[in-house]
């Protein structure tokens, strides 16, 4: 729990969670994405150093363990502590949308295509007063083709199943490698049985040829704390003609059939995804003062857009803009947003935690009454002990 809360304990904000009072709505975010790097739903540690959700999250530094091996990073220059990485593509903690797509029309999309809409338009739930609908939801994502080749007879594959007849077997995949791309491995509705059985879950080691390997822990149906979760998206990295993604291997932890309805490799133009966040920044909140439970800020819009915040959305934020209550929205699944018109605008949050001063006033209201009944058994002993002395002199 120490490692997982590195933010709270630093007092560095950070992706890395472990509470079991999680936020829904990031619960929600990291399952329509389909992100992997996590353990329970209240225990997760990043975002797979995917670049849009990194980008979209405010993510200034990515930070490693010295034995950790990180896939290739678009726009991630290393510093002096060769650990640690700067975003050179870091947005601003609050940008703007022109446009805005609906949450049913979002989650007909798989993980991939959802965040590449996530740099062109915001998901709300309800439409917006003055801000239009995204009328093209086509994304630039593209499939590269791959091929299986089976090692020391330890898998058999076949059209949606993989057979690995030992534990710890392997299949590689060699690859017609893309250009200019960030390159991810995506299962769709993955399925797993062990003679018959469905296990807590499985693990999966997947490794490119650039030297990157990672470990990912699969639930599955038979897991106390099963999220739900049946496709799984994973982030290989990005890829030039001078570091080509050439092959893939996975080891599969245990003996058994992995079933499923399709294995994608999808990729992501980058040159387009750098091209939409920076429009997404051309108006961003200025001048920001961070202070305890209150933050505030000032932005000039030529035209109506929704400001995105890059807080979890939580009941307990209010927000002014030019000193006048609004209505916070929730957008692209986790965020805070703000529909503001065309102008100068200075925004105000604040935080409460709910419920506190009905708390409170509860709690004295108690606190009262407790003392009351004191005083009340206190007198009526004294008005019972009178009683009983004057009966005895009698």
């Amino acid at each position: 729990a120490q490692e997982m809360n590195v933010g709270p304990i630093s007092g560095v904000s950070s992706t890395q969670y472990y509470w079991s009072l999680s936020n829904a709505k990031v619960v929600e975010f990291r399952r329509q994405l389909e992100v992997l790097d996590q353990l329970h739903d209240f225990m997760y540690w990043g975002y797979d150093t995917r670049p849009i959700l990194t980008n979209l999250a405010n993510v200034l530094y990515f930070c490693k363990q010295k034995e950790q091996t990180i896939p290739p990073l678009y726009h991630f220059a290393s510093t002096e502590q060769k650990t640690v990485f700067k975003n050179m593509d870091f947005m601003p903690f609050g940008y703007t949308y022109e446009n805005y797509i609906l949450k049913p029309e979002f989650e007909k999309k798989n993980a991939v295509e959802k965040e590449l809409l996530l740099t062109k338009a915001a998901v709300v739930e309800k439409p917006t007063k003055n801000i239009p609908q995204l009328s093209n939801l086509n994304t630039e994502a593209t499939y590269a083709d791959f091929v299986p080749e089976y090692q020391n007879g330890e898998i058999e594959f076949s059209h949606g199943k993989i057979k690995a007849l030992k534990d710890e077997a392997s299949i590689l995949f060699k690859v017609n490698s893309p250009s200019d791309k960030n390159v991810l491995l995506r299962f769709e509705e993955l399925n797993f049985t062990r003679k018959g059985r469905i296990p807590a879950w499985v693990t999966l080691e997947i490794t490119t040829n650039t030297g990157y390997k990672k470990i990912y822990d699969v639930e599955l149906g038979g897991y106390l704390y099963f999220n739900g979760l049946r496709s799984y998206t994973f982030n290989l990295g990005y890829f030039t003609e001078e570091q080509p993604l050439t092959d893939i291997s996975i080891k599969f932890s245990d003996e058994g059939d992995y079933v499923f309805k399709n294995i994608q490799l999808i990729c992501e133009p980058m040159d387009v995804v750098v091209n939409n966040l920076k429009k997404l920044e051309e108006n961003r909140l200025q001048n920001i003062k961070y202070e305890r439970n209150s933050i505030s800020g000032n932005i000039t819009l030529d035209s109506p857009k929704l400001l995105c915040l890059s807080i979890p959305y939580l009941d307990g934020w209010k927000a002014k803009v030019d000193g006048k209550d609004q209505e916070l929205l929730c957008a692209n699944i986790q965020y805070m947003a703000l529909e503001l018109p065309e102008g100068n605008h200075i925004i105000e949050l604040r935080y409460e935690t709910p419920m506190l001063k009905l708390g409170a006033i509860t709690t004295v209201f108690g606190l009262a009454i407790f003392v009351a009944l004191i005083f009340y058994r206190k007198r009526k002993m004294q008005i019972r002990n009178q009683e009983e002395n004057r009966h005895d002199s009698v």
